[in-house]
């Protein structure tokens, strides 16, 4: 059922460009959609998933400590929201 996603060769590459990308929403419709993915199906994504998450504490440790005047409209917390 999934041997289409095994059979793309550079999968995981592209997956880890769009989610550590600067697009935020297809940042977030790709890791929604690996969710829905059964575990282990895609073996190679494990430290992708890892570092994604990584780098979410940093974003929100980067949001937790900026200001409101630094932010007002809350875009930086609407970004990490997404992922």
């Amino acid at each position: 059922m999934f041997a289409h996603l095994r059979s793309r060769p550079n999968l995981a590459d592209e997956l880890t460009s769009t989610i550590r990308g600067d697009d935020h929403s297809l940042a977030y419709s790709a890791l929604s959609a690996l969710a829905q993915l059964p575990p282990g199906i895609l073996p190679d994504l494990d430290a992708l998933l890892a570092s994604s998450g990584d780098g979410l504490i940093t974003r929100l440790q980067i949001v937790v400590s900026t200001s409101a005047l630094d932010d007002p409209g809350y875009e930086a917390a609407a970004n990490v929201s997404l992922r």
